[in-house]
């Protein structure tokens, strides 16, 4: 199998290679030609198919300026209410789902979330700047049939800057220069972006960095050790680059190139965990989270030049991504595991996933029957290497002691075996036209596969869980996801729709394969995967309407989702002979969401808009009856907004319900609240393209809780401490300022 990943990685290089010389080649002759380039409209076809534009909703570049977007949580305070951010597992949560179960792509590719199910650190948001994009596409709703495993909750579709959103028109040399400052983290941002067109060559480069410290919260207790409720002191820098070529053939034909880089690296000083009483010394506990993504792709790209060619577009990408995750800790014990030694205490624990992938679709109009039909197909591959280790060095490995003590610290030791994946997918869709056009029937079907092959290594010897399980087996899975929808669009600022669909979700490497086995003799524990797990599968009921345009319109959505397999860790009882404890991941959990969705615009004068959101849902595990906590409070944000020649202001309020459904009774229940932001921004006339952007956040000074932030109860008498509540407080009044230059 080693040979075929070998086979896979030097085909899908030479893809990558072979494409990056081509857009190169074609370019070449237009630098040394003055001949005018051709004409074409731009390509467009961006990411997956969109599965019907009616659930689609888009935030392009001018919207994030102006509401000074510059991350996901401010997208979710002054964007759309129905996406929310989980700080803590770094993940974006749609209809009460986050972590995997919520796709995420850039261009198209796929952005893993990582996760350590032994060592606790996890996420994948935190691998893409907001300078790099010009669009977010957020889909709602579980939707496996076009959108592909993991959509359970919905997915995000990120497109990067286009080197045509800086050459407008006939546009050949453009660029953006921007300074930021925000109060709430003391950061600096600095990005850079420029784009030419060299003949039918255009290319764009971008670059960003970023330095800052922690972000603020509400607490006031500045001391060492578990009481305290200030935010820990860190040192954060963010650095991205990003390259794009696109070569214009003719007639809609398009070649590009895109080479991307991203790095984040935040150094914490962890007073919490210090101190007279804490496990470590006062100023000895530094902990550093480093995210690093790196991803090459080649692409084709065709945009029909005539509304009645068979062929209306098609997309086709080769690319190779890998995303690591690290955290790393370097302290000194209060009190030594080893009598006499020096407490030294090391720990660097990395998660990896490398990927090499081929996806595509194609959508072809067409009448057959009498009927209108506009089918999209489309496949994709994906080839994977996932790797884990945590390393370390303590008084233990310094002295051999493997007893007392020694007998919990687990180091330089993978708790998962490296494993190599494959995932192939193919779908197809079919918007049949109906009376006169008035009618939709979209009829949906996915076929998804999955194979996941554990390998032997030195690391994973190392670890004494694998003496007692061995190396796990191969999972593989399959699972077929249909839908049908029905839009009504009696006219042409009413559509009316209702869907049933089906999503999907394979296990992690971390959910089949996770073995630790922890302390020894009567408190021995382990925490093992399952290599028998069986995907997660949602079916989704959900109607709506699109209303009216941009200038006064709106969308409502109702939907009901019932989701199986839900995995999660589970102590088995009694545990296993010589185990104080026994948790293993089992396919246990049915859930059923169900809410409403409404957003709504209005630009009831000139140069005057507003706006809205509501997203409200309830969730429960219909097993046991307890409601998830992963389902946040109803919230609601409404927008007044001016715009002039030059200048333009708009205020946005966001409120929350109290979050009073709760898994357990020890469970907190978040206040409700309401804050207030207000952005301005102003373009100079006597600088041209020059724009001052600024803005004031949580304007009363606020105090109040994202429920999503806020940690579980462990039992149901344990509720968290009320110094781990109040550190998780949102940012007080705090402001952004922003100055930049296009040309």
């Amino acid at each position: 199998m080693g040979n075929l990943m070998g086979m896979i990685r030097q085909s899908l290089l030479r893809g990558v290679a072979f494409g990056a010389l081509a857009a190169g080649t074609f370019g070449l002759p237009a630098l040394a030609q003055e001949a005018a380039p051709i004409q074409l409209d731009q390509v467009t076809v961006e990411g997956e198919a969109d599965p019907k534009p009616v659930k689609a909703e888009t935030t392009d570049r001018e919207t994030l300026e102006e509401r000074q977007v510059e991350n996901f949580e401010d997208f979710s305070r002054r964007v759309d209410a129905g996406v929310n951010v989980d700080r803590g597992t770094r993940s974006i949560n749609i209809r009460g789902l986050g972590e995997d179960r919520v796709l995420t792509t850039i261009d198209g590719i796929r952005l893993p979330w990582l996760n350590d199910p032994v060592r606790s650190y996890r996420g994948g948001l935190s691998s893409v700047s907001f300078d790099s994009l010009s669009t977010i596409d957020i889909f709602k709703g579980a939707d496996s049939s076009t959108l592909g495993s993991g959509a359970l909750g919905g997915a995000v579709v990120l497109r990067t800057l286009q080197p045509e959103d800086l050459l407008a028109g006939d546009k050949n040399f453009g660029g953006l220069l921007k300074e930021t400052y925000t109060s709430d983290d003391e950061s600096w941002r600095t990005t850079a972006a420029v784009a030419a067109r060299l003949g039918d060559t255009l290319v764009l480069a971008q670059g960003g960095y970023r330095f800052g410290h922690e972000l603020e919260n509400q607490g006031n207790v500045d001391v060492l050790g578990a009481t305290r409720t200030v935010a820990d002191p860190s040192d954060r820098e963010e650095g991205n680059g990003l390259i794009t070529i696109h070569h214009y053939l003719a007639e809609g034909h398009r070649l590009g190139f895109t080479g991307e880089y991203y790095n984040d690296e935040n150094e914490i000083d962890t007073l919490s965990a210090q101190g007279t009483t804490a496990t470590f010394a006062a100023g000895a506990n530094t902990v550093t989270e480093i995210n690093n993504r790196k991803r090459a792709s080649v692409d084709y790209t065709f945009s029909a030049p005539s509304a009645d060619s068979l062929v209306q577009q098609a997309r086709v990408i080769l690319y190779w991504q890998d995303t690591t995750r690290e955290n790393n800790q370097d302290a000194r014990r209060r009190t030594p595991a080893v009598a006499g030694q020096s407490g030294l205490f090391v720990r660097e624990y990395k998660t990896e996933e490398e990927t090499y992938g081929a996806n595509g679709d194609a959508t072809l109009a067409f009448t057959a029957g009498g009927l209108g039909h506009r089918l999209t197909l489309g496949a994709d591959f994906a080839a994977t290497r996932s790797e884990q280790f945590a390393g370390g060095a303590d008084d233990c490995t310094r002295t051999g002691v493997t007893t007392g003590t020694c007998a919990s610290l687990k180091v330089n030791q993978a708790d998962i075996p490296e494993a190599e994946g494959r995932d192939f997918a193919a779908f197809v869709q079919d918007d049949i036209s109906l009376l006169d056009g008035t009618l939709t029937v979209t009829p949906g079907l996915r076929f998804d596969w999955f194979e996941r092959e554990p390998q032997d290594s030195a690391a994973f010897r190392n670890n004494a869980g694998s003496a007692v399980t061995g190396l796990p087996a191969s999972s593989d899975g399959s699972r077929v996801s249909p839908k049908l929808l029905l839009t009504w669009t009696p006219d042409k600022d009413v559509s009316l729709y209702a869907q049933w669909a089906q999503a999907y979700r394979a296990p992690s490497v971390g959910e089949l394969y996770t073995v630790f086995r922890g302390s020894a003799g009567p408190s021995a524990y382990m925490v093992v995967g399952n290599p028998d797990l069986k995907p997660e599968t949602s079916n989704s009921y959900e109607v709506g309407a699109k209303l009216g345009d941009d200038k006064l319109g709106g969308r409502i959505a109702f939907f009901n989702s019932y989701y199986r397999n839900f995995i999660e860790a589970v102590n088995l009882t009694p545990a296993p002979a010589g185990y104080l404890f026994y948790q293993q991941n089992q396919n246990l959990s049915r859930v059923q969401i169900y809410g409403v969705e409404l957003s709504t615009q209005w630009a009831f004068a000139e140069g005057w808009r507003s706006w809205g959101s509501l997203s409200v849902a309830t969730g429960k595990n219909t097993e046991t009856d307890a409601y998830l906590n992963s389902v946040p409070p109803l919230r609601a944000l409404v927008g007044l907004g001016y715009s002039a020649d030059s200048w333009g202001a708009d205020a946005v309020v966001n409120a929350a319900a109290t979050r009073d459904d709760t898994a357990l009774a020890s469970d907190v229940r978040v206040p409700s609240y309401t804050t207030l932001d207000l952005t301005a921004y102003w373009e100079p006339s006597f600088v041209p393209g020059v724009r001052i952007d600024g803005g004031i956040f949580n304007v009363f000074d606020t105090t109040y809780w994202n429920a999503l932030n806020v940690p579980d109860a462990t039992s149901a008498t344990a509720a968290p401490a009320q110094a781990t509540i109040d550190r998780v407080s949102e940012p007080g009044r705090n402001f952004r300022v922003s100055a930049t230059y296009r040309f």
